[in-house]
């Protein structure tokens, strides 16, 4: 497994390569419309074969315009979840982000999962994160 940053044109392509071969409800809410149009790149994890198994967004400037750097959304494969990539590319998300200066890094927390890669991160990460309790809607996908 490698992780892979994603300029816009890859990313989208990336996006529409997730709904082609795994595709479920939970991948239009996380990048349907405008929560991929408001990101610029991402991150990736890739298999061996080269498929991509998890991948994050961010939108630097928010979700519409908001003007808080946004991780957007977490999506990992579902036969490759439970081997910690969501946590590896949300780390490497935002890694990314720190790397474009963003002192401080929205995320949603919508789902189950992404509570635990909250959970699971260290006080450091945590300190530039804010962190918005969103329920858990994505949970029933």
């Amino acid at each position: 497994m490698r992780t892979k940053i994603l300029q816009h044109p890859a990313l989208s392509r990336a996006v529409h390569q997730l709904f082609s071969a795994h595709f479920n409800a939970a991948l239009p809410i996380l990048f349907g419309g405008d929560r991929l149009l408001c990101c610029d790149e991402g991150s990736a994890v890739l298999d061996d074969a080269g498929k991509i198994v998890a991948l994050a967004t961010i939108a630097p400037n928010g979700e519409e315009e908001s003007g808080t750097p946004t991780i957007v959304g977490v999506y990992v494969v579902p036969e490759s979840r439970g081997q910690g990539l969501g946590l590896a590319v949300f780390r490497n998300t935002l890694v990314r982000c720190q790397e474009q200066g963003f002192e401080r890094v929205r995320v949603d927390v919508i789902s189950t999962g992404m509570a635990k890669i909250i959970d699971s991160l260290t006080d450091t990460e945590h300190a530039v994160l804010e962190i918005h309790e969103a329920g858990r809607m994505l949970d029933m996908f």
